[in-house]
């Protein structure tokens, strides 16, 4: 919010010195966050392994007390149509003989 107040100011008062000054920090500061993403996502794959194997990690940590985190579970199934950690028979080897939720892809 603070990054686009600075755009935005310094869009109204470009004709002043400030006002330019203002959007050249903008352009930087966005520049920066451009770039941060840009090696971000060059990280991400290079290193593709290592992070599914951290997704896998957390995944099957909050996945094994799936009651205490059912609602997050159940969200996450029901936006990416997905079923457990790896497919549904994730609730009786992880979570403990759970019932398979409505939110899991394999209920029809």
């Amino acid at each position: 919010i603070l990054l686009s107040g600075v755009g935005v100011v310094g869009s109204i008062f470009n004709k002043t010195k400030w006002g330019r000054v203002l959007l050249i920090v903008y352009a930087i500061i966005l520049a920066i966050l451009v770039l941060m993403e840009i090696i971000g996502g060059v990280v991400a794959a290079v290193r593709k392994d290592d992070v599914v194997a951290i997704f896998e990690t957390s995944a099957r940590a909050t996945f094994a007390d799936y009651l205490k985190n059912k609602v997050v579970w159940d969200n996450f199934q029901a936006n990416i149509d997905c079923c457990g950690v790896y497919n549904s028979t994730d609730y009786t080897k992880l979570a403990g003989n759970v019932s398979i939720p409505v939110s899991c892809c394999n209920i029809a």
